[in-house]
This record gives structure tokens, sequence and C-alpha cells, in this order.
């Protein structure tokens, strides 16, 4: 019979990552901040920062960094996108913190993931209300600012007369918003706390989820006793299904219990709890990866796309996971 080899882990000497690695890290966090759709990788970087190299030099390290960038995008407007990189860098680390502190205190990743985004959202709702008691209107007055510098922009952009000018009924819906930016605030008011929400935790739930899934990194230095298998077993509590019910109630029948803000507040419950309907669709969708020998790094991009491509897809399955529980056909299968 083959011996078990223990489950320990060499030991690694802290003397191996350099300040110059850390800068790296911080560059790598600064130039995801600008790439767009890539910025929601931005806190993967300062959470491996902290895993490696401990709160302090990380916090120095890269609020230096912030700093450095708000200075520069001071000596001329070409330079302006590093001021917005450092707001998006200075969220990053927020967020790769907490990420990292749930690995550092040896928490169940799922637990973590949801004390500390609801705590992160008490936090962010708190300042806007602090900050709107004593600068009244001073989010209504950024909102409108930045519409319309954004309208001002687009409209001045060569392709635009061109777009509009072909027709169609794109162009015409994108010109009315363009004509009424009224409308965009609307829908940013409207939106504005779902995607708050929504955003949160998903930025959190994927950094926990890259993390563990690269864990060979920092599980030297660590002894975290969970895994990723761990972490994607997500479950929505069953009293979950009672709001959801709500919700649909408020949207499907907001035209008869007050109109347009019931159905606004209906689609905000739907979407606020579809978010954790998609960390359980997500698990499902990963076991069967697994059941189907689907592993290493085709399995990785096959996940990456789904998140981006099939989100909603895969939140309906983890909705209907909480009655059909997929996994048992997984386990059946496997036994036949």
């Amino acid at each position: 019979m083959k011996e078990e080899k223990p489950n320990t882990f060499t030991p690694i000497s802290k003397e191996n990552f350099t300040i110059g690695k850390l800068i790296f890290l911080c560059v790598v966090c600064l130039i995801l901040s600008t790439a767009g759709p890539l910025a929601i990788f931005a806190p993967l970087p300062a959470a491996f920062a902290f895993l490696l190299y401990g709160n302090l030099k990380t916090f120095v390290t890269f609020g230096s960094v912030i700093i450095l960038s708000l200075i520069a995008a001071q000596f001329g407007e070409g330079l302006i996108i590093l001021a917005n990189s450092a707001y998006v860098v200075f969220y990053a680390v927020i967020i790769g913190f907490l990420s990292a502190s749930t690995i550092l205190r040896n928490e169940n990743p799922v637990t973590g993931l949801l004390r500390r985004g609801f705590l992160l959202l008490i936090v962010i709702f708190s300042l806007i209300g602090m900050v709107e008691l004593i600068f009244p209107s001073t989010f209504s007055q950024a909102i409108t600012t930045t519409v319309t510098e954004n309208i001002d922009q687009l409209k001045s952009a060569p392709d635009y007369e061109d777009f509009i000018a072909r027709g169609g009924e794109m162009a015409i819906a994108y010109q009315d918003l363009m004509e009424h930016p009224e409308k965009i605030i609307k829908m940013i008011y409207q939106w504005f706390f779902s995607v708050v929400f929504v955003g949160t935790f998903f930025i959190l739930w994927l950094t926990s989820f890259m993390l563990l899934r690269n864990a060979k990194m920092w599980k030297m230095l660590h002894g975290h006793e969970y895994s990723l298998k761990d972490f994607v077993k997500f479950q929505v509590p069953e009293f979950f299904s009672y709001i959801l019910i709500a919700g649909l109630a408020l949207f499907l029948g907001g035209e008869y219990l007050g109109g347009e803000v019931v159905e606004v507040v209906g689609l905000n419950i739907l979407m606020c709890l579809g978010v954790f309907y998609f960390f359980q669709g997500m698990g499902v969708y990963l076991d069967f990866l697994k059941y189907i020998k689907v592993t290493g790094f085709v399995r990785s991009i096959l996940a990456i796309m789904t998140i981006f491509f099939a989100h909603r897809f895969i939140a309906i399955v983890g909705l209907i996971d909480g009655w059909a529980n997929f996994r048992r056909f997984f386990k059946k299968n496997k036994e036949l």
C-alpha cells in the first residue's frame, strides 16, 4: 500500500520577496486600473502583496504610488488619467486587504466573503450619507457634472455624426440619450444601489476566487486550512427565496402597486439577490467542468469567459440549483 505524503509545505524565506517585486505588484495594479474592464482584476496584485509582504509594507508602498499618481496628475491634462487610476488603486487596495484578511485569519472563505462584503457596503453607504448631510447635493452635482462632460466628449468624437447619420433604432435611442442627459442621470439614481451592491460582492468574490485558485503562491507562508473547493460550495440560504418572490412581485406588479418606483425597487432586489445565485451557479459550473475532466488552463479560460459572457445564465443555474441540486447528478453518474 502506497504511503500518503504528509500535507506539509516547505518553509520559504521572506528574503525572497524583495521591495522591487512589491513595487512590481503596485505597477501591475496601476496598469490594470487603466485597462477598462480588466480593472476588476486590479485588487488581485494588492491581495497577493498583503499575503506576501504583510500589511505595513503593502499599505506604505501602495499608498506612496497613489499619492505620487495624484501629484503627477497635476502637471498636465494628459496625465489626468493617473488621478482616475489612483482612485481605482485605492479601492483595489481595500478589496485586496479584505480578501487577504480572510486567509490571514484562517476563516471560511464563504463566511469571509459575506462578512466583508456587507461591512464594506455599510461603510460605503454610511460615508455617502455623511457627506450628503455635511455637504448637501455633493453627489448629485458630481453625477451631473460627470454625465455632462462625458456627453460633450462623445458628441465631439469624429464618429458621432456619422453614426447618427446612418440612422436606425440604436442611433435614434443613442441620440435621444445624448440630447436628454437627465434620462441618464435618472437611470444612475435608479440603479446606483444595486450596481454598488453587485459590484462590491462580485469583485470581492473574484479576488478571493483567484487567490484560492493560485494558493501555491502564498500557502507556504500561511497555513490556511480552506481551499477553492470550500469556496465554490456557496449555498444561498433558503429564506432568500421569499425575498426573491417579493422582489419579483414588486417588479411585475409595480404598475398596480405604485408605478415606476415600485418596479425599480423590485428590480434592484432581484439584481442584488442575483449576485448570490451567480456564486452558487459558478460552483455548480466548476464542479461540472471537473466532472467532465476539464482542468488546468482550459478550465480557467472557460471560467473567465463564462463570468463575462454567461453570468445571467449562471445565476439562473444557481437559482434552479436551490431546488434541483445538480451536483447529485454528477455523483450518481460517477457511480455508474
